[in-house]
């Protein structure tokens, strides 16, 4: 074990030998090892007292601003992700905000597809969806969305039906696992960083389901689900686990706009855009914002694609734009950014055959939510919780 610096310390684990990095606020108390699950004392320099614990998310999230985090390292690039060029923050202090160690979430993986059974009786359900089925192949265009949201109306009552959807069937047991799993993480969590973490995680997860949904690869999608559980384990920072899903988000809408038919080149440029934001951002915060454009501009090429009005998406964009402009910090431009990925989420939910009523709703308690928090980073999760559950609508069509 040894000090680092004035103000971290770092240590291993006794057990696995896993390295970690506390603030010296931490010295004298245990922390979990996310490798082995032994309790490890974190070790005190010069007989620094300890302090006491991380401050707990406010039950009333809203809008001031916190003194930000500043410094914390970026994440190296895992991969291709997506965006336009990130405004530089205007003034962040210099003072760091003490962070708990990266905490293990209970896993809520992505279900696999459930088995189909083909009931006697069904022919001639399979033969009308044959039928229909011709009908999208021969006309395409519009007539596909309706026939997508037909199939999935018609899965809930003839299982079968689900043979001839143009992307896997999502059942809303496969929603509700991802929801639960976020609500258990969110009450044990200790403080509003690690409820960012389970947010982005659960949200994330509902990408996947969407882009399931829309056809995309079930190798492709569990791949990049795979490698963001990898970049989980690796993390130092509740930062980093973060940003490690944001990006995986990006990769898991990559997916989900070709498979709704948005073109590769348009798709590989918004990639490429962000690779080349990554690569120049210098904090794990700027990367984070510059994932969050990329899931917007992904978002908004699905939601024309799924059969959204150009010029609703095209106001948002707008909006987002607007608001980034004004940001003071890269704080506001992560929210900004999520609000813009809200607005879209909705238009897309809609198109896919989600009441309007119900979407409404989402948007309405997430408003609700924002006009009660203290921080930006309340304000975050307020919307990555409102976008989880858009994605589940648009997933489902209901």
């Amino acid at each position: 074990m040894s000090s680092a610096g004035a103000s971290n310390l770092t240590f291993t684990c006794p057990g696995c030998g896993k390295r970690f990095s506390a603030p010296a606020a931490l010295a004298g108390r245990t922390v979990k090892c996310s490798g082995c699950g032994r309790q490890v004392a974190v070790p005190t320099p010069g007989g620094l007292p300890p302090a006491g614990p991380p401050p707990r998310a406010a039950s009333r999230p809203t809008t001031a601003t916190l003194p930000q985090p500043s410094g914390m390292p970026r994440r190296p690039p895992q991969s291709p992700a997506t965006a336009s060029r990130l405004t530089p923050p205007s003034s962040i202090p210099a003072k760091a905000v003490a962070i708990a160690p990266p905490q293990p979430l209970a896993p809520s993986p992505v279900a696999p597809p459930p088995k189909q059974a083909f009931p006697v009786g069904t022919i001639a359900a399979v033969f009308v969806g044959v039928v229909l089925l011709g009908g999208v192949i021969l006309t395409g265009g519009p007539l596909n969305n309706w026939y997508g949201r037909a199939v999935r109306a018609a899965a809930k009552v003839v299982p079968v039906a689900a043979v001839v959807a143009p992307g896997r069937v999502i059942r809303q047991s496969e929603v509700e696992a991802i929801l639960s799993s976020v609500r258990m993480n969110d009450t044990s969590s200790t403080n509003v960083y690690q409820q960012m973490v389970t947010s982005a995680r659960g949200t994330m997860e509902m990408s996947a389901l969407l882009a399931l949904a829309i056809n995309a690869s079930a190798a492709d999608v569990e791949s990049t689900t795979r490698s963001a559980a990898l970049a989980d384990s690796a993390a130092d920072t509740v930062h980093q686990q973060k940003a490690g899903y944001l990006e995986a988000m990006v990769q898991l809408l990559a997916k989900a706009a070709k498979a709704s038919g948005s073109s590769a080149a348009e798709v590989d440029a918004i990639l490429s855009q962000v690779r080349v934001n990554d690569a120049s951002a210098d904090t794990v915060h700027q990367q984070s914002a510059n994932y969050c454009d990329g899931c917007l501009q992904l978002a908004a090429m699905i939601a024309r694609k799924e059969g959204s009005s150009a010029s609703e998406v095209s106001s948002i964009l707008s909006d987002a734009r607007v608001a980034d402009g004004g940001a003071r910090n890269v704080y506001q431009q992560i929210v900004g950014r999520l609000t813009g990925f809200v607005n879209i989420l909705a238009l897309a939910a809609k198109a896919r055959g989600a009441s309007a009523s119900v979407v409404e709703s989402v948007l309405a308690e997430m408003r609700t939510a924002d006009t009660a928090a203290d921080t930006v980073f309340q304000q975050e999760v307020c919307r990555l919780n409102a976008a989880l559950r858009l994605l589940g609508l648009a997933a489902t069509g209901n």
